[in-house]
């Protein structure tokens, strides 16, 4: 079945309990000292089963999920950790950050979106596209004449259409349905 997630390694542990904690872990670049993969205040927030934002991605990312399950396991309700990313992380953007990891109840509100993104297609590459676009902060219309291309759901901020005007161009549509005629 795959190699564990970090966070499995936590739950096998005798050190820890086996259900998590309430609520999910916010982490956030207090310091980016040199080249970093996101500057001084990105967030992500972790909790058991999901993940929302990102601090950059890579090792950098992927190591700080690893802590944050880990303290959601183990009753840990705040850190800070300086991490050396050329050294410990084997990155090569820069230098170091200071993570600061803090137990929230629960995820913020969303706020407005940052950019917008119009997608034309839904074959395999606009599916995989659509995917990661749903996860950041924008909004994303999808357009396809072929309304049988588009998932049975799509996530809120994204605005999949399958309608054509006289002209032949697909309009929008209410977030998170899919329109067909």
């Amino acid at each position: 079945m795959g190699e564990p997630l970090p966070g499995d390694r936590a739950v096998k542990s005798a050190a820890h309990p086996t259900q998590p904690m309430p609520g999910m872990i916010e982490i956030e670049v207090l310091q980016a000292r040199g080249s970093s993969p996101r500057g001084a205040g990105a967030r992500i927030w972790v909790s058991a089963t999901e993940t929302r934002g990102t601090i950059g991605g890579g090792n950098l990312e992927y190591t700080a999920l690893e802590v944050a399950r880990g303290m959601l396991f183990g009753r840990e309700k705040s850190r800070e950790r300086p991490v050396g990313l050329e050294d410990s992380l084997d990155e090569r953007c820069g230098r170091a950050v200071v993570l600061r990891f803090t137990l929230r109840e629960d995820f913020p509100p969303e706020g407005p979106p940052a950019f917008e993104v119009v997608l034309f297609g839904a074959g395999h590459v606009g599916k995989e596209v659509a995917r990661i676009l749903e996860r950041l902060p924008c909004r994303l219309t999808w357009v396809d004449p072929r309304p049988e291309m588009f998932p049975a759901q799509v996530a809120s901020n994204v605005r999949a259409s399958s309608r054509t005007n006289r002209r032949g161009w697909c309009t929008k549509r209410r977030a998170g349905h899919i329109s067909s005629s």
